[in-house]
């Protein structure tokens, strides 16, 4: 199919013009979107680094917290004795603790000889109050006899996952528990230390390292269970979560990549700390992080597009006045040489259609001039006096080839016979 001239033009321009934006586009929009995710990736990475850095601050007041209940001479907790006054003395002793730590909810002090509780607030409560809720406070989770065993016969810390708890007043509150032996590593330890602190103390903390930062903070243990979460998800439960939580509880250092959890893309972030060996991890979805750059990418688009249009126009318009003296070149063509063949042609196969008409009509012309040379009407009288030629038919077609008219009905022809004698 033979497409007209000015349409090849327009085709013609439209390449050159789109070859280097495509060029250009197919480099920056994926090229773009990888700096942009390994900028976030450091970003998050960072984020991560912070948080870390401010729990570590905040959490070495609770594992010094025990160091500060046994120095404390007041208490005589290997000596103390069930009695109303030393539940008094311990109670009021406790409320110089109260105002220490705004990151600490409660710290309740287990003295074995006495067998009661006493938090920092100055009120005291027995081993039974804590199994009954809204009296003391009730762990949902946590069985009272569990709870007393690990009370009387703990050795070591131990740290309980964020979990529901039942505080005095019968209010639900999400809490993550630290348990201390007193002293901590002793082998004849008085009693214990449980420091409990909310949930959302700890989310606060979490976003108040970035305003900005939109995604989930996860907070590990160093056997990879989970204490704390920003947030709720929805992929907590998926397998491929669980799968990136065994495998960054194994690893011992801090790392950065990206992983797929439920056919979705995460920038993910880890830190370890050297203080507790407590793995920080945050997610960020790869959509999130790429929103700044999608949005400049389609305002990108969005504006080479009314560029090309407007290029687009302009390229039309002027192809269109250069075209012009073209198709009037074409139009009078058409109009002096109609084409044997009823079929589409373009501008250029039209001219050179009218151009082989011209050679033709020319070589035309030039046998027909030829033809009417004097020397060729002489030869034609010559060959009709000689008797060369058979007919008056045959003679008055060939005449009119050469020009040769006869006005008259009749007319004489003389005949004039010379004979040149040479002398010897």
């Amino acid at each position: 199919h033979k497409i007209n001239l000015l349409t090849k033009l327009l085709i013609s321009y439209l390449l050159v013009l789109m070859f280097p934006v495509i060029v250009i586009l197919s480099y920056y929009y994926p090229y773009s979107a990888e700096v942009v995710k390994e900028k976030e990736m450091d970003w998050n990475a960072h984020i991560t680094e912070q948080f870390m850095t401010s729990m570590d601050t905040f959490t070495r007041y609770v594992y010094n917290l025990p160091f500060e209940l046994v120095q404390n001479r007041e208490f005589k907790m290997y000596k103390a004795e069930e009695s109303d006054y030393q539940r008094v003395l311990i109670a009021n002793e406790m409320k110089k603790y109260n105002a220490t730590d705004a990151f600490i909810y409660n710290t309740l002090l287990y003295v074995k000889n006495i067998g009661y509780l006493f938090s920092k607030t100055g009120s005291a409560y027995s081993l039974d109050d804590l199994s009954i809720p809204g009296v003391g406070y009730y762990y949902e989770n946590w069985a009272h006899e569990d709870m007393i065993q690990t009370l009387n016969d703990l050795h070591s810390p131990i740290v309980r996952p964020v979990e529901n708890v039942v505080v005095p007043g019968n209010n639900r509150v999400r809490m993550l528990t630290f348990v201390q032996p007193l002293p901590v590593g002793g082998t004849n330890s008085p009693g214990a230390v449980m420091i409990m602190v909310r949930e959302d103390t700890i989310v606060r903390m979490m976003k108040s390292v970035s305003e900005t930062y939109s995604g989930d903070f996860f907070v590990l243990d160093g056997q990879g269970r989970r204490l704390v979460s920003s947030n709720d998800t929805s992929y907590q439960s998926s397998d491929d979560f669980k799968k990136l939580v065994h495998s960054l509880g194994e690893e011992s250092v801090s790392s950065s990549g990206i992983h797929t959890i439920s056919g979705s893309d995460y920038l993910v972030s880890s830190s370890v700390s050297d203080k507790n060996g407590w793995k920080y991890v945050s997610l960020l979805p790869v959509t999130k992080s790429l929103q700044g750059i999608r949005t400049i990418q389609l305002n990108t688009a969005i504006l080479v597009g009314l560029i090309l249009l407007l290029e687009m126009f302009i390229i039309y318009v002027s192809i269109r006045k250069n075209y012009q003296p073209i198709r009037r070149l074409v139009d009078l063509a058409v109009q002096v040489f109609e084409p044997r063949e009823r079929k589409h042609m373009n501008e250029i196969d039209t001219i050179k259609y009218t151009l082989e008409e011209l050679s033709l009509a020319n070589s035309k012309l030039d046998e027909h001039m030829k033809g009417s040379l004097p020397i060729m009407r002489d030869n034609l009288l010559f060959e009709l006096v000689s008797g060369h030629i058979a007919g008056w038919d045959d003679f008055e077609r060939e005449a009119r080839k050469v020009g040769i008219r006869f006005h008259h009905d009749s007319f004489t022809v003389g005949k004039l016979a010379c004979i040149n004698y040479t002398s010897a």
